[in-house]
């Protein structure tokens, strides 16, 4: 077992290496690389509002507020009037299609997705129950926290 959760971590490392070549390739933080992946996701032409940006991101609304001020000054993002409430904004993705930043992202996610549609179907179920599982374990994990000192 102890050589699932090892293959597992490794993965996770090699994942966080490859994240953090492309962010300094984008010269962005990891929240912005991730901020940029929703946005720029296929079928996210109309945006996300920021509680929806953040929370698929993984941050609290005021650090989203900041990672989107710096990639509208990149003209990679704007904030646009919700056409469906006129008191809310959205966050548009502005990258073009051709723009060597999609590459980067695009480029980050090739090589996974050429080992995964690789897989034969019996094995991919394999994986989609053990991460699955592994995620449910993980959304059950609640540390206590611990005095400094």
């Amino acid at each position: 077992m102890n050589r699932v959760l090892d293959s597992l971590r490794r993965f996770q490392t090699a994942q966080a290496d490859a994240a953090r070549r492309a962010c300094d390739a984008l010269g962005v933080p990891e929240a912005g690389l991730d901020a940029l992946r929703e946005l720029l996701a296929d079928g996210r032409e109309d945006g996300l509002g920021m509680k929806d940006l953040s929370a698929a991101v993984g941050i609290s609304p005021a650090v989203a507020t900041g990672v989107v001020d710096r990639l509208e000054a990149r003209g990679w993002a704007e904030r646009r009037i919700d056409p469906a409430d006129r008191r809310a904004l959205i966050v548009v993705g502005t990258v073009p299609a051709d723009s060597p930043v999609r590459a980067v992202i695009r480029d980050l996610d090739e090589p996974l997705r050429r080992v995964a549609n690789a897989l034969p179907e019996r094995d991919a179920q394999v994986v989609r129950l053990l991460a699955g599982a592994m995620e449910d374990a993980l959304d059950g994990f609640r540390p206590v926290a611990v005095a400094a000192g």
